[in-house]
């Protein structure tokens, strides 16, 4: 299986592309088969953080000549800006690596869980001796950590871009409604480590995710 792997990367100014790529060059160092890895700029400029891995790891800049504003002072300019990176940020992971099989996309503010991970939770302690976690549809949450089958991503992207999107109805809302399968497994192969929204301009309390 050849995988492609692309973290979405933002201008937040708080150190979480580093944290994020570092965990996951750590988990990825004792892989057998090393997946192509790339990071996707939404901003218009390579920021400061994003310089450290200039010419290390391959960099798409997917907004350099993007003529779409968006009102970044109301939720749904910052949702339809939101949609609009994700879908490009897959489209130009797909377009360089036409030869893989699958795509996995990161989010800049979520870390892979490591192996040795342990927890009194039930699906995290039956993978932490198993090695295994149950499939289950998706749910309308956060998009940590998403993988996507190559060969269907061009139906995908004309679906997702047909797709309205504004505040209540945003991209994980688009993903679960398509006519493409969408599972999630019931262990978090990926967890965010930030708790501020900067899709929503608010921090995000613990307990409203796991109420989702």
């Amino acid at each position: 299986m050849n995988l492609s792997i692309s973290l979405i990367a933002a201008d937040r100014k708080n150190g979480y592309i580093t944290q994020s790529m570092a965990f996951l060059l750590t988990q990825i160092e004792s892989w057998e088969k090393v997946p192509i890895l790339s990071i996707c700029n939404v901003e218009d400029n390579i920021f400061d953080e994003l310089k450290l891995f200039t010419g290390k790891i391959q960099i798409y800049s997917i907004n350099k000549d993007n003529n779409i504003a968006f009102d970044l002072t109301e939720d749904d300019g910052r949702l339809k800006k939101e949609a609009n990176d994700y879908w490009n940020c897959l489209n130009a992971a797909y377009s360089s690596n036409h030869s893989t099989d699958f795509i996995l996309l990161i989010e800049d503010d979520a870390v892979p869980v490591p192996q040795p991970f342990y927890s009194e939770i039930f699906a995290d302690t039956r993978f932490h001796f198993s090695s295994s976690a149950y499939i289950t549809p998706s749910e309308s949450c956060c998009t940590p950590g998403v993988l996507f089958r190559s060969a269907s991503i061009p139906s995908m992207l004309k679906y997702f871009k047909e797709q309205n999107v504004e505040n209540g109805h945003a991209k994980d809302h688009i993903l679960d409604e398509s006519p493409f399968a969408g599972k999630a497994t019931d262990f978090n192969y990926f967890v965010h480590i930030g708790h501020f929204s900067s899709v929503r301009q608010k921090v995000i309390p613990l307990e409203s995710l796991l109420k989702n």
